[in-house]
C-alpha cells in the first residue's frame, strides 16, 4: 500500500507540476470535455530487456470520437530504478527500452489537458528475465469488477518443486494456495509466485494494478479478454473472447479488432483463435472503439536446458572463489509440464566478453572470479546447446567481497607474521610487492605446511592474489587481512600515484 501511495503522490506532482505550464492546453476539439476518456495504446505490456515498447494516446469523447491530441505529457514511474529504462518522447508518443537484465516493473503516465479538465491514463510494463518457474499473466491491469483471475504456473526447472502463492498487500489483492487471486479494492501490489525445488529457489513477482472504473458516458470504457492468459505449446491453439464494458460492469455490443504483440511468436484471427508458433511471450489485444484489452500467451518450450545444482536466478561467489555448474536438457511433457531429462545432449558455456575480466568460464562449467573483479559487480552465465530451439539457462552470478573458508585452525598457529603493519605502493613505482605472510607457533616458530587465505577490502584500490602478491591498481587504502582458520593479521596499504 504504502508504494501504491508513492504512486499517487508522484502523479499527482505530475498533474500539478503540468496543469501549472504555458502552453499545455490542446486546441483538440472534444464534443463534451467532461465526458471525455483518455486510453494508452497498447496498454498492459511484458517485454524482454532490450525489447522497444512504443505507446500513443487518444481521447474518446462522450459520442466515442477518437480524437489524437496535439500534444500529450508522458511520465514514467520505475519500481526499482528508473536508470532501467531508455525513454524518449515526441508530440503525442513515448517510446520505451528496458535496460534492466533482471526482472523490473514501471508504470506509464499519460497526461492531456482537454479544456478545464485534465485527462490522465496509466498503463503497467513488466520487464522479464527467462527463469524455470513461467506465470501467466505476468502482469495484471484488472478493473475492480472483473471478477477473479486464476494464475497459471508452470516449473521447467530440474526435479520437482511446490508451488506457493503470497500478496503484498492483502487489502489491494489475495490470493489463494492454488494462485487464484481475488480483488479487493483500487491499489497496487504483487503477487510472489515461489518454488522449493531441490535444485532451485526460483520466485517471481507478477505485478497487480486494481482500477475502480466510475460509471461514465463513454461507450466504451474498458475490453476484458477472457481467458486473460494462456500457456500454450508449439502448434498448439486457443480461442479468446473479449467483452466491451461500459462503467462499472455494464457489457455493451462493440465490433472487436484482433492483434498480437509478437507476431514471430503467435498469431490471432478475427475470431480471438490464437496459435502458438515460436517459444516465448507475447500480448494478445482486441480493440473496440479504439479501446484496447490485452491477455497474455506463453509459448512453453518442448526442451529446455536447466542448470541443476543452482538458483538459475541469483549466485554468490566471492573473489579468487570458483563454484562448479552443470546442466542437462529436458523434455517437456505437454500434459504435467513437468520435464525430463534427455542425456547425450553436449552443453557450451560462455560468460559475455564484457564480463571476463571478473570472471571465466571453462568448457566444464567452472565458473571462476578473479582476484581483481570488481566487488557487488554481476556477470552473467550462459549454458547453451547446439540446438536453435532449446532456450539457453542462464545465471546471474553476483560477486562479493572474499570469503575466507570456514576452517579449523592449524595445530600449533597462534599468529601471522609478515613484517609489515602499514606499507605505501606507488603506481608510477612500486605497484607491486609480496606480503611474503607466514604462519607462527607460540614461540614465534613457522608452523610449516600451513595454507594462509588473504582478502582486500576493496580490489580496484589494490588486488592480492592466493599467493599475497600485492597489485596497486589506483590512489586509496585498504586493509589486507591474512588468515589462517581462526588465527588472523590485517596490513595497512596506502596506495599512491
Amino acid at each position: 500500500m504504502k508504494q501504491f501511495t508513492y504512486i499517487l503522490a508522484v502523479l499527482a506532482l505530475i498533474i500539478a507540476n503540468l496543469s501549472c505550464r504555458r502552453g499545455t492546453s490542446t486546441t483538440t476539439t472534444i464534443s463534451t470535455a467532461k465526458g471525455a476518456y483518455l486510453t494508452i495504446q497498447p496498454g498492459a505490456v511484458a517485454t524482454e530487456p532490450g525489447k522497444i515498447i512504443s505507446y500513443s494516446a487518444v481521447i474518446i469523447d462522450r459520442n466515442g470520437n477518437v480524437i489524437v491530441p496535439d500534444s500529450v505529457k508522458w511520465a514514467m514511474w520505475a519500481f526499482d530504478y528508473v536508470g532501467d529504462f531508455s525513454s524518449s518522447t515526441a508530440t503525442t508518443n513515448f517510446t520505451v527500452t528496458p535496460l534492466a537484465r533482471n526482472s523490473t516493473f514501471a508504470l506509464i503516465y499519460a497526461y492531456v489537458k482537454a479544456g478545464s479538465n485534465n485527462l490522465v491514463a496509466s498503463a503497467p510494463l513488466l520487464v522479464y528475465e527467462r527463469k524455470s518457474l513461467i506465470v501467466t499473466p505476468s502482469v495484471i491491469s484488472r478493473a475492480l469488477s472483473a471478477g477473479n483471475l486464476q494464475l497459471q504456473t508452470a516449473y521447467l526447472g530440474g526435479g520437482t518443486a511446490n508451488i506457493g502463492y503470497r500478496t503484498s498487500d492483502e487489502s489491494v489483492a489475495s490470493v489463494s494456495i492454488t494462485g487464484e487471486i481475488s480483488f479487493h479494492k483500487a491499489g497496487f501490489c504483487f503477487i510472489t509466485i515461489t518454488t522449493d525445488s531441490f535444485y532451485a529457489q526460483d520466485f517471481v513477482n507478477v505485478p497487480v494494478y486494481v482500477s475502480n472504473p466510475t460509471d461514465t458516458v463513454v461507450p466504451v470504457t474498458r475490453v476484458q479478454l477472457n481467458p486473460t492468459g494462456k500457456q500454450l505449446f508449439i502448434g498448439e491453439t486457443a480461442t479468446f473472447t473479449a467483452n466491451a464494458l461500459k462503467g462499472k460492469n455494464n457489457e455493451v455490443t462493440a465490433p472487436f479488432t484482433w492483434s498480437v504483440q509478437h507476431p514471430e511468436i503467435a498469431t490471432v484471427e478475427a475470431s480471438g483463435q490464437v496459435t502458438a508458433l515460436a517459444n516465448g511471450r507475447t500480448m494478445i489485444y482486441a480493440m473496440a472503439r479504439n479501446v484496447y484489452g490485452e491477455a497474455e500467451v506463453n509459448v512453453l518450450p518442448d526442451t529446455v536446458i536447466n542448470m541443476l545444482n543452482v538458483n538459475t536466478s541469483y549466485v554468490e561467489i566471492y573473489t579468487s572463489r570458483s563454484k562448479q555448474f552443470t546442466a542437462g536438457v529436458y523434455a517437456v511433457n505437454r500434459v504435467t509440464k513437468s520435464p525430463n531429462l534427455i542425456p547425450g545432449y553436449p552443453v557450451t558455456w560462455a560468460i559475455p566478453d564484457t564480463s571476463t575480466h571478473n570472471a571465466t568460464v571453462d568448457v566444464s562449467g567452472l565458473v571462476s572470479v578473479s582476484y581483481l573483479a570488481l566487488f557487488n559487480s554481476q556477470v552473467t552465465l550462459f549454458a547453451k546447446t547446439a540446438s536453435a530451439t532449446i532456450p539457453p539457462a542462464i545465471a546471474h552470478i553476483y560477486i562479493r567481497e572474499c570469503e575466507f573458508d570456514s576452517v579449523a585452525t592449524p595445530p600449533g598457529v597462534v599468529s601471522i607474521y609478515t613484517g609489515y603493519m602499514s606499507l605505501a605502493l606507488h603506481l608510477s613505482g612500486t605497484n607491486t610487492m609480496a606480503l611474503n605472510a607466514e604462519a607462527h607457533n607460540a614461540i614465534n616458530q613457522v608452523v610449516p605446511g600451513v595454507a594462509l587465505q588473504y582478502c582486500s577490502t576493496d580490489n580496484t584500490i589494490c588486488a592480492v592474489d592466493a599467493n599475497g602478491i600485492l597489485t596497486a591498481l589506483k590512489p586509496g587504502n585498504v586493509n589486507i587481512t591474512i588468515r589462517a582458520g581462526m588465527v588472523g593479521y590485517t596490513v595497512y596499504v596506502d596506495v599512491a600515484e
